[in-house]
Order: structure tokens, then sequence, then C-alpha cells
């Protein structure tokens, strides 16, 4: 038989579990959909004053395909997952021959610029993609679970062990791994005499 004590205790750890998931299944995927299009908006404002202040004419195909992918990304910004991803890849990558390629068509586009110019686009492109990269990971909320942990300790098995000890003593306040590493003596010590 449940105490009230208990029974209480009960519905407030079914009702923060259910405040976490209404969080992380609603809110922070608004939030990440809105920071993300806030991010293509910017980039797509910079490229268009770029072209205001004369660096491209606005009706040139460079600069009017890759607007045109800003665009579709801002509007599609809810897709933009891993999920999304893969069956994109899958489907319209059938679909898409070498030559109607973003890739294809951007270059054959930009084949008569200025390299400042093709320059300034390549760079308006790569932080695009790396606008997509941080929302397809951190988008994710089961994705960043996955990702984090794997890719911290790659980090620090390229680093190798001293940089990983190095970092992870800045990481990790002194006093947090001096109780753990006493814990884990004492655990130790109790295992070891048991």
């Amino acid at each position: 038989m449940m105490t009230q004590m208990e029974a209480t205790d009960a519905v407030v750890a079914v009702t923060g579990i259910l405040f976490i998931w209404v969080l992380v299944t609603f809110l922070y995927r608004d939030y990440r959909i809105d920071l993300f299009r806030q991010r293509m908006f910017a980039e797509r404002d910079a490229l268009f004053d770029y072209a205001a202040e004369g660096g491209i004419e606005f009706g040139h195909p460079a600069y009017t395909l890759v607007r045109s992918t800003m665009n579709g990304f801002i509007r599609f910004a809810d897709r933009i997952n891993v999920w999304g991803l893969a069956a994109t890849a899958h489907v319209y990558g059938s679909v898409k021959n070498d030559e109607e390629s973003f890739s294809a068509q951007f270059t054959s586009a930009t084949k008569d610029l200025t390299p400042e110019q093709k320059d300034t686009l390549v760079k308006a492109v790569n932080r695009m993609d790396m606008h997509v990269l941080d929302q397809l990971v951190l988008g994710s909320p089961v994705l960043i679970l996955a990702v984090i942990p794997v890719a911290a300790f790659l980090i620090v098995q390229a680093l190798g062990k001293e940089a990983g000890r190095r970092v992870l003593r800045r990481a990790v306040p002194r006093r947090w791994s001096l109780a753990v590493d006493s814990f884990a003596l004492d655990y130790g010590t109790e295992t070891a005499f048991a």
C-alpha cells in the first residue's frame, strides 16, 4: 500500500517526466527550427547586402542559385532532421542526375565570376551548410545524446592520453574529481578487502 508521501512523490515524478517530454518534444524542437531560420535569414540578408553593394548582380545565376537554396532551407526548416535527410538522399538522390545537382549548378554558375565574388559565394554556401549540419545534430535531442559522448571520446582519443587528462582536468572542477577519486578509492579498498 502506498503512503500519501509516496503517492505525492509519484505524482511529482510523473509530472516532471511529462514536463521534460513536452519540453524536449515540442518546445526545444520549435526553438531549434526558429534559430535555424533566423540564422539562414541572416545569411540571406548578408548575401543580399553583398549584391546591393555591387558585389554581384542580383540577376546573376550564382546569386539566384544560392539565394534560392537558402530560401528552400528557410521554407523547409521543420523537415531538416536526420530521418528527413536520409529519406531525401535516398529519394531525391536517385531522381537528380549529376548535372542537375547543386554542386554542378554552382560550379557552372560561378565560372564567370571574379575570384573575390566566387570566394564570397563559396563562404556563404559553407556557412549555410554549417547551419544545416548544426540543425541536424543539435535539432535532435536523441542525436545529441548519441553524438556528443562519442565525439568527446574520439576527441580525447585523438588528442592522446596526456592531452585528454589535461582537458579533463580543466573541464571537471578539481573538488569533483577528488570526490570521485576518493569514492573510487574507498569502493576499491572495500572490494579488495571483502
